[in-house]
């Protein structure tokens, strides 16, 4: 007998060529012989701790998860009732055949579900008649099917790993084949039944935006993450999207037989190049992608590359440029069919130079890359779902039913505003709590203890407790938080999902996978940074792989007082030292001279020389003074087997005599004084590095040279705040953004001081070639390549922090561009200012800010989502417009001076 799941993709079939009543009557036939297992509803932490929840305490998690108040009692609020997806918009975000089979039996179609029956004991064909009435009504608030699309190549493979590190198999289930169901995991149900991939992409991306609980935290997934995991868990989407490369290591005099090779690395990518992966010498390439041609005709493809490269297309060879050789290119023609065609380079680098484009020209002669022909958004050959035909009656009928039959009570819906009605909760042992559920009750699929439990919580409603860590372990429980985290007794992670904590740092054991311990983190947390941690998730600790998410403030802001309230200590005698002896003094001791914590602890974008523990740099901000004070005494009191070292003996004097007359407490507080300084605080003895590498500590240092995607005229400055940008000033735009460490100067202080030099940090965000300001007739014109007389450089200013302001002209407007690093509580970012003046008027002037593949805007903040990951954020007033042209998105602001001035505010962030 087929399963559920099977049946409804299989209905998509059926459901996609027949009317909406003809779909639902086919579907009917299969209700009847649907399996009748246990379909309880799952919570996952009480599932795990059932045994260890005292009765009416798991009564009242669930009553909050069930939402049982909505109906039965609207003026309660527990702080942090569970709330129903928002259905403003359900019809373009799931299939309209899952959605109607869901509603008409949810248990069935997803075991587990906390949504109860509301059709329960009625007439199959009523039901159906309700159902559809009410999809219709949805569907009338948002009439667009969901948006279709291809995966991008190599994104299962990627989003395997992802969903199998970043904390995903806390709460669900792990997809692998051989893998065991855990009682305790949420369920997903048929996700390929549900979703798209573009609509599941978008959930995962920010599923509070339509479940605002938070029960689904946001992961700070990245647009190609969530795409990436979307792929993997729709497992029959196709993946033909986008350009995969393979690395392969070696050293050759022409193109090997990658076929016969292992690739080292493999990944998607939005553009072709010759450093993907950041290699420079003794390695190989081959990208993958589908094009879309559509008009037939013969092409002429370029092919530059320095050294070898081969086109193919079709599997058929193009052009081959092989062998060891300077920056050249060569072209090849080719008559091409209208449609899809597979297209391959294959490319090695063996010394010097590494360049590697492809363009192309149709029969008009302009060239342009190929990345405009790949395939990497909406397949028009993908069958979308069909419109559904809306019927004014039906349309009606459904928002009556909608209110009817409850579902107002959960669910917000645009336009639709009830005054809810409290059922009494004496009716329920008649109802919802009946092992014989009645036909006017919901249906829930309840089990034994969970009946129990609910009753017994309603016995005890009218004496809720107050006290603070019955209400840390109810939030807890209702977060699942004791799925990573363990607190008491309570929690942490569970035997059978242990293998699915990773990290980065095998001989740092569990500390280096598993995250922290709850217990005492009121006390050891600042107010500030905990509140952050709660609200908007971290990432202290790089060297774990499973991710703190971001559960929302409105959800678990509580969370801080409450621990803050539960976990306070005993205040410790205050120290007062002095400042500048006591700086130094607590530099030596964390230095090689000294205990040599940089043994162990990054320092900034400083490695330590063993292990990469958390960053002494943010101890402070992180920290309560008087918890660290405790901790370095005694750190195996604070977290058993940790590999901390007591660098301080838990009573007595110090080993280092000389200072402060070997005063432990003293000494302590001096690496305390020291650390405070955070960033800016002096490199510890023993951390050397590379004597060509530019390193601003004090103030910012400007480098001007040829830099590697910023031209010959670039100017690169190094922020002591560990980002990084290169102004291009040929173009007058912003060229790069990077982290970490700024640029070695090795290549230009060297010989004869040639050639380009990219930045010699991470997270290198580039933007395009093309200058930053552009009179554009028509918001459709492309925008030039070059800059024209009316765009000049007058050189830059510094503040009164030694950061520059770049100054240039466009047309009669004066422009001063500055850069201000801004230190957040987990990561710095840019803040850029914008100030233009003209005495004259400025007519269709756009400033660009960049380009990229996607640019999606999030209406809620006003940011704007580059798929490179970068997130651009402009004050309300700057008016931006992003548009399509060529394949590629842009954001622009149009220029709108008032009184003869502009002032454009933005954030980068990345």
């Amino acid at each position: 007998m087929l399963s559920f799941a099977a049946t409804v993709f299989r209905l998509e079939i059926v459901l996609q060529q027949k009317r909406v009543i003809a779909a639902l009557a086919v579907g009917i036939v299969f209700w009847g012989w649907l399996p009748n297992g246990d379909a309880h509803p799952i919570v996952g932490s009480l599932e795990r701790l059932g045994s260890q929840v005292p009765t009416e305490q798991f009564g009242q998690t669930l009553l909050n998860e069930l939402q049982c108040r909505n109906c039965h009692n609207p003026q309660a609020d527990s702080g942090w009732q569970k709330t129903a997806p928002i259905l403003t918009g359900v019809g373009s975000r799931i299939k309209a055949d899952y959605f109607r089979a869901f509603v008409l039996a949810p248990h069935q179609v997803k075991p587990g579900t906390t949504m109860p029956s509301v059709f329960h004991g009625m007439d199959p064909k009523q039901a159906e008649q309700e159902a559809t009435s009410i999809w219709q009504f949805l569907k009338s608030k948002s009439p667009e099917p969901p948006a279709v699309a291809y995966a991008r190549i190599g994104s299962k493979e990627r989003g395997q790993l992802l969903y199998e590190s970043v904390g995903c198999l806390a709460c669900h289930d792990s997809k692998a084949a051989d893998a065991q169901p855990l009682a305790d995991s949420v369920p997903h149900g048929n996700l390929m039944a549900k979703y798209t991939l573009p609509t599941l992409t978008e959930f995962l991306r920010d599923p509070h935006a339509v479940r605002t609980s938070g029960r689904m935290p946001n992961l700070n997934l990245s647009t190609n993450e969530a795409a990436d995991i979307a792929s993997y868990l729709l497992a029959e989407a196709p993946e033909q999207a986008g350009i995969a490369v393979k690395l392969y290591q070696g050293s050759w005099q022409a193109l090997p037989d990658f076929d016969s090779l292992e690739p080292a690395d493999t990944k998607g990518v939005e553009a072709i190049s010759a450093t993907p992966f950041g290699n420079r010498d003794n390695f190989g390439l081959r990208f993958d992608c589908t094009i879309q041609i559509d008009n037939a005709g013969d092409y002429t493809f370029y092919l530059h590359s320095d050294d070898g490269s081969r086109l193919l297309i079709d599997g058929d060879v193009v052009i081959d440029h092989d062998g060891v050789h300077g920056g050249s290119e060569k072209p090849g023609k080719v008559n091409l069919a209208a449609g899809r065609h597979s297209l391959r380079i294959d490319f090695f680098e063996a010394q010097g130079g590494e360049e590697l484009r492809l363009t192309y020209a149709a029969a008009d002669g302009q060239r342009l890359p190929v990345e405009s022909l790949v395939v990497n958004s909406v397949d028009n050959e993908l069958q979308a779902e069909p419109e559904t035909e809306l019927d004014a009656n039906l349309i009606q009928a459904g928002q009556q039913l909608f209110v009817q039959r409850g579902c107002v009570a959960c669910h917000q819906v645009d336009g639709v505003q009830v005054e809810a009605k409290a059922v009494p909760y004496e009716n329920v042992n008649r109802g919802c709590l009946s092992e014989t559920i009645s036909d006017s009750a919901v249906d829930f699929q309840l089990n034994d203890l969970q009946r129990t439990a609910l009753q017994a919580a309603l016995k005890a409603e009218a004496t809720s407790t107050t006290e603070s860590e019955p209400q840390i372990q109810a939030t807890l429980l209702a977060f699942n938080c004791y799925a990573c985290h363990q607190r008491g007794e309570w929690g942490g992670v569970a035997v059978e999902r242990n293998a699915a904590f990773q990290g980065t740092q095998p001989e740092m054991g569990d500390e280096g996978r598993i995250p922290p311990h709850l217990t005492g983190v009121g006390a050891k947390l600042t107010s500030e940074w905990l509140g952050a941690i709660l609200s908007e998730g971290a990432k202290d600790r790089p060297y774990m792989l499973t991710r703190m998410p971001k559960f929302g403030a409105a959800n678990i802001g509580h969370l801080r007082s409450l621990l803050e309230e539960t976990d306070q200590t005993e205040p410790l005698e205050e120290l007062v030292l002095g400042d500048v002896d006591a700086k130094q003094a607590g530099r030596m001791m964390v230095g090689e001279r000294g205990f040599a914590c940089i043994k162990c602890h990054t320092f900034g974008r400083f490695e330590a020389t063993g292990i990469q523990s958390i960053d002494m740099t943010k101890i402070t901000k992180r920290l309560r003074k008087d918890w660290f004070r405790r901790y370095v005494r005694n750190p195996q009191e604070f977290r058993q087997g940790t590999r901390m070292p007591s660098a301080w003996p838990v009573t007595g004097k110090s080993q280092l005599t000389e200072l402060y007359d070997a005063d432990s407490d003293k000494q302590i507080v001096a690496v305390w004084e020291y650390l405070s300084d955070g960033n800016r605080a002096r490199i510890p003895a023993g951390l050397t590095t590379d004597p060509m590498e530019l390193i601003p500590v004090d103030e910012p240092i400007i480098y001007r040279n040829f830099i590697q995607d910023a031209g010959s005229r670039a100017i690169a400055v190094g922020y002591p705040e560990t980002v990084h940008l290169a102004f291009d000033a040929n173009q007058m735009r912003l060229a790069l953004l990077w982290k970490g460490a700024f640029i070695d100067a090795r290549r230009h202080w060297t010989g004869r001081g040639q050639g380009f030099e990219g930045p010699q940090g991470t997270d290198v965000v580039a933007f395009g070639d093309e200058p930053a300001l552009a009179v554009l007739a028509d918001v459709n014109q492309a925008w030039p390549k070059q800059a024209g007389d009316e765009l000049q450089f007058r050189g830059y200013r510094l503040d009164a922090q030694r950061r520059p302001e770049f100054l240039y002209s466009f047309q009669r407007a004066e422009i001063v561009d500055k850069f201000v690093p801004v230190d957040g509580l987990s990561k710095t970012v840019f803040q850029r200012t914008v100030q233009i003046r003209s005495n004259e008027s400025m007519q269709n002037v756009y400033f660009r800010l960049g380009t990229a593949p996607s640019i999606q805007h999030d209406q809620t903040n006003g940011a704007f989502q580059f798929s490179s990951g970068l997130t651009v954020t402009l004050a309300a007033d700057a008016a931006p417009l992003v548009r399509q042209v060529g394949g590629e998105s842009e954001l622009l602001v149009p220029l709108q001076l008032t009184d003869g001035q502009q002032l454009i505010q933005i954030r980068y962030d990345w």
